[in-house]
């Protein structure tokens, strides 16, 4: 399990089988959205030290598989989430490319870091829209997922303070699954030993 968890082909590989409910046309638009990320997080590491790009697939398969949320501007919108925050690329390219709705949606996604604080952006992802809302969600799942992974030990309290004081809320708010599978591993016995660690 772990090492699926961590193989950018196995994670590529469920991808690639899920999208295969879409139309062709839907389809196309997702794998565009998919080598568009790629490209642009093509230098980047996880703090497991995997490549940046296996967390927005991830992302978008959390929302297919395991909440059967197959809705195509959501899934680019996922695929996408973190590329205007840590690239050169500005929503207006990715308006231009995938459309209005999912530029919108990238945009709640987004945190402007010179004038927005993480709780600041939290406070909007409360008032925005659900579809917004379970991007986050999903986004925040995978996170958690993959700490005991990370090196970065020293980062563990500020993730559980983050987890607790704010996305368990938004999780409670939006979706039942992903708040339970949240708060489950939070709470568990092999996460708190994570916080020995740091």
């Amino acid at each position: 399990m772990l090492k699926q968890f961590i193989s950018f082909n196995a994670n590529y590989k469920e991808f690639k089988k899920l999208i295969k409910r879409y139309s062709a046309e839907d389809r196309e638009r997702v794998l565009g959205a998919f080598e568009f990320a790629k490209k642009y997080h093509a230098s980047q590491k996880r703090d497991e030290g995997v490549p940046y790009i296996i967390h927005p697939v991830r992302v978008a398969n959390i929302l297919m598989k395991e909440r059967d949320y197959y809705d195509p501007d959501v899934i680019i919108g996922a695929l996408l989430h973190d590329v205007v925050e840590d690239s050169p690329v500005k929503v207006g390219q990715i308006g231009r490319k995938f459309g209005s709705e999912v530029k919108r949606l990238v945009i709640g996604m987004t945190r402007v870091k010179t004038r927005e604080n993480k709780y600041i952006k939290f406070k909007k992802t409360m008032k925005a829209d659900y579809r917004i809302r379970m991007i986050k969600c999903a986004d925040v799942l995978d996170n958690v997922r993959s700490w005991p992974l990370s090196t970065k030990t020293y980062k563990f309290p500020r993730w559980f303070k983050e987890v607790r004081e704010m996305y368990l809320t938004l999780a409670k708010n939006t979706d039942e699954y992903i708040y339970k599978e949240m708060d489950k591993l939070i709470n568990s016995k092999k996460y708190k030993e994570l916080l020995l660690k740091k």
